[in-house]
């Protein structure tokens, strides 16, 4: 009755993971009449409808996206973080199936949004755990992966790694895999949507951005498609709908993935859409918590607002 982890994942990673896509240009942290907004909680549920549910929408996992409430410090540079969790836990049926607890978790730069740290961890049969360190000194996405392999070592870690992983969370045993190139302005998923929330976007506009998973994906082609009006409950609201295209090295586009963005202050996304074969996935706003708006206190010019065609 359930769709694979991949399916679900996928639909909320791709998107801002639920992604959207970047900008080879810094776009200000604050756009117009907008903060980004420190400690915010946003709670989604996720639905499944398709041929294994005989067409019926079906609740399978339930979703969060928040930002850490401080600024921290990671090898010297400050940044900001938000993170991304799933679980079926909520639903019997779901974990009876094919149980999901996933935590994906970005460190990224205030100003230009670049990312700076990725941990990607996952329980399904069994736990995994992966890292990804933007290097912009080599211009390169290192990628780790935690094993139990007895000749796995801690040491592969850059310095700064191994404190926060191994001396002060006692976590070891990774192994260096095969990364991908960075091209400049690169983000991850997540980075990439909090940028894109406070981005002015126009209608019809289309741009291609480079982000990376460390492995085969390559960019995001990103379409401004225009207004519409969605009913949230018993009441409605105008949402600003876009277009998302996963782009991969090898294997070009693999489906679209539709996000609404309301009218807030924050452009909050209140819907999340993704159709496969063997159905579609949707993701719906159940309720925010509001965090405190924060500001960069060291901007030495006034922000400008381009649109996402400049940032190409």
């Amino acid at each position: 009755m359930i769709p694979s982890r991949e399916s679900i994942v996928l639909t909320l990673l791709r998107v801002p993971r639920l992604s959207l896509a970047l900008c080879l240009l810094a776009l200000p942290l604050v756009a117009v009449g907008q903060s980004f907004q420190l400690g915010e909680q946003l709670n989604y549920t996720i639905s499944y409808r398709g041929i294994l549910s005989s067409w019926q929408p079906l609740a399978i996992a339930k979703g969060v996206l928040e930002t850490e409430p401080h600024p921290e410090q990671i090898d010297n540079t400050t940044v900001l973080s938000a993170r991304l969790i799933v679980t079926t836990k909520p639903y019997d049926r779901a974990e009876s199936f094919y149980p999901i607890r996933y935590n994906f978790q970005s460190w990224f730069e205030p100003t230009s949004y670049g990312t700076l740290l990725v941990d990607e961890a996952r329980h399904e049969k069994g736990f995994k755990q992966s890292l990804l360190w933007f290097d912009r000194s080599k211009n390169w996405v290192h990628r780790f992966k935690r094993s139990d392999d007895r000749l796995s070592k801690t040491e592969v870690l850059p310095l700064f790694l191994r404190q926060r992983y191994e001396m002060a969370l006692g976590v070891s045993g990774f192994r260096k895999k095969r990364g991908s190139e960075l091209k400049p302005g690169m983000l991850d998923h997540l980075s990439l949507l909090y940028r894109m929330r406070l981005a002015p976007l126009k209608v019809g506009d289309v741009a291609n951005f480079p982000v990376s998973d460390g492995k085969e994906l390559a960019s995001y082609r990103v379409e401004v498609m225009g207004e519409e009006r969605l009913l949230q409950g018993s009441e409605s609201q105008v949402a600003i709908k876009v277009k998302f295209e996963p782009q991969y090295l090898d294997e070009g586009s693999l489906g679209a993935i539709y996000v609404w963005y309301a009218l807030d202050e924050g452009r909050t996304p209140i819907r999340f859409y993704s159709s496969r074969f063997f159905g579609d996935i949707e993701i719906s706003l159940d309720g925010k918590t509001a965090g405190e708006h924060w500001r960069e206190e060291e901007a030495s010019e006034p922000p400008k607002h381009p649109s996402i065609l400049d940032l190409e």
